[in-house]
This record gives structure tokens, sequence and C-alpha cells, in this order.
């Protein structure tokens, strides 16, 4: 005798409703009363129940997780973090950056 899988072959993308193919009932879950309050708000903006708004974040997941950062990326990024690092440490604040920073763009665009 052969079941059927839990889930579909080929999943829906995300943000569509495929149909339901559950093998068990996972029971309750208990969340802390500010997750019940998201999930609460997220139903409103268009969700069925809370099982179809946490059966698009594992979809979500599953998604991301097939997709790892390749080792080009993941060079780049150690890349940037030496670069960084070897800069050294910026006496001026965030506002005076942001100030050079428009400066040299007005004079850039002449």
């Amino acid at each position: 005798m052969t079941s059927s899988p839990p889930f579909p072959a080929n999943p829906s993308p995300l943000g569509t409703r495929p149909e339901r193919i559950y093998a068990e009932p996972m029971g309750e879950m208990n969340f802390p009363p500010e997750i019940r309050q998201w999930i609460a708000a997220r139903l409103a903006e268009g969700y069925a129940d809370e099982a179809d708004y946490l059966a698009e974040l594992v979809r979500r997941d599953m998604a991301h997780a097939a997709q790892p950062e390749s080792p080009e990326e993941i060079a780049w990024v150690r890349a940037k973090v030496e670069e960084g690092l070897a800069s050294g440490i910026c006496e001026k604040n965030a506002f005076e950056v942001l100030e050079e920073i428009r400066t040299s763009r007005k004079a850039r665009r002449g």
C-alpha cells in the first residue's frame, strides 16, 4: 500500500495557497502573547487561519534553505568585513558622515 507524501512534490509559489496535504496533525502550539498578537494581525491581512500562516512561513524557510549562499557571496561578505576592520574606527558621528556624503554627491552632480 502506497501513501501519498505529506507535501506536494512541486510546492506552490510563495503567496499562493496550495491544497493542504497533512500526514498527521501536529497538535496545539502555545505562543507568548506578543507572537499571538502578531499572528492575529497577519490573519487579518488575509491568511485563512493559523495553520495557513505557519505553513507559508515554513515554505519560505524551506525555499531560503534550498538556496544557500554561494562560496563567492560568502567570500564577498568576508572581504567586506576585513575591509571594514582594516579601515579603523571613524571618529565622526553619523550626522557628520551623512553630511559629507550629501556634499560629495552634490559636488559630483555639478
